[in-house]
Formats: structure tokens, C-alpha cells, sequence
């Protein structure tokens, strides 16, 4: 397959909402998030894989031919989830997705896809690193976080603090929000 890969980020315990399978919520457009990424991806031209492991999304991988990616190395959250893409995905290009953010649009996507930057990282950045929708370069990310994990850390701001990503700017604001809890879903709800 040509393109880079899409890799959806399933883990988290959704303390929050109860153990929620957060990416088959049903997303403010209809229909599961996590299928609305999917779509994307595949819109996109990108082989779109699973990151993390939950038993929700078993049924949701299969029935799709979907590649399942266990964080690397495990129990350290997103950043173990991130090492497993970069090393599936090198040399190609990666794009990093949290199933939790229901109104990611493929405009970011592409905008992500083709940029023709040559950072190691493109991402979003509010007060913080947004880094579940950004862009990944292995051949200049793994090393480092390679690295980085090794020497113990744990903190995503961290690592990108340390690396120096390029700063990604998303067709829309809302595209940065995500779900962690009930109180966002109903916020959504409101607005819409």
C-alpha cells in the first residue's frame, strides 16, 4: 500500500466514563468515531492500523482486515502506543489519532498527509501539544523516543518539548476537542 499510516489510538482506561470504548460513541456527525476516522483513512489512501489494545474494538478490527499494534513497550500510556507505530510504519509517514476526537475533519488529515514539511513532528498546539492528531516522521522521531523512553520518561509533553515538532494549524478550533468525559459529550451536544 502506498501513502503513509493511520494509526488510531484505542488505549486508555476511560476512567471517567466508566471504561467507555470511547471511539464507538457515536460521534456528532452519526455513526461511530472510530468509524469516521477509519473513512478517512482509507479517503486519505493510507493504511489504517489499530493502536493499543481493547476487547470493544476486537469485532471492529476484524471485520475490517484491521492490524492491531500493542504499545511498546506497554503500561507507559500513548508514548509505548507511539514507539509500536513508529516501527510499523517506518519509512512511511504516520499519522497519530486519538479515537476520542469526534470532530477531526479530512481536511486535517490531508493537511497533515501532504504538508510538505520536513519536521520530524507536525502538530497541533493549544496551551499544550495536541499530539493524538499529528504527524509523525520515523526516521527522525524513533530514535529519540527510543531514547527518551529508555532513560524513563513517560511525559508526551515532555518528549515533544524535547524534539521540537513543527506547530500543525487544523481547518477548524473544535477539531483539537476530544471526549474524556460525559461533561464534554454533553457540551458537544449543546453546541451543536
Amino acid at each position: 500500500m502506498t501513502g503513509g499510516v493511520l494509526g488510531l489510538f484505542i488505549g486508555g482506561s476511560a476512567r471517567r466514563m466508566g471504561g467507555l470504548a470511547k471511539g464507538l460513541l457515536r460521534g456528532p456527525q452519526g455513526g461511530f468515531i472510530l468509524e469516521g476516522h477509519w473513512r478517512m483513512g482509507l479517503e486519505l489512501g493510507w493504511e489504517v492500523v489499530l493502536v493499543g489494545r481493547h476487547p470493544a474494538y476486537e469485532a471492529f478490527a476484524k471485520e475490517r482486515g484491521l492490524t492491531c499494534l500493542e504499545d511498546t513497550p506497554s503500561g507507559i500510556g500513548p508514548l509505548g502506543g507511539l514507539l509500536a507505530l513508529l516501527r510499523y510504519a517506518q519509512p512511511r509517514l504516520c499519522i497519530a489519532l486519538a479515537c476520542d476526537m469526534p470532530h477531526v475533519v479530512l481536511e486535517d488529515l490531508r493537511g497533515l498527509a501532504f504538508s510538505p514539511s520536513p519536521a520530524a513532528a507536525l502538530i497541533p498546539r493549544r496551551a499544550y501539544w495536541e499530539p493524538l492528531l499529528g504527524r509523525y516522521a520515523p526516521s527522525l522521531t524513533r530514535g529519540p523516543l527510543e531514547a527518551f523512553i529508555e532513560r524513563g520518561g513517560r511525559s508526551f509533553q515532555q518528549f515533544l518539548e524535547e524534539l521540537g515538532p513543527e506547530r500543525f494549524f487544523p481547518e477548524e478550533a473544535e477539531s483539537l476537542e476530544d471526549w474524556d468525559c460525559f461533561e464534554d459529550m454533553n457540551k458537544a451536544g449543546k453546541q451543536g
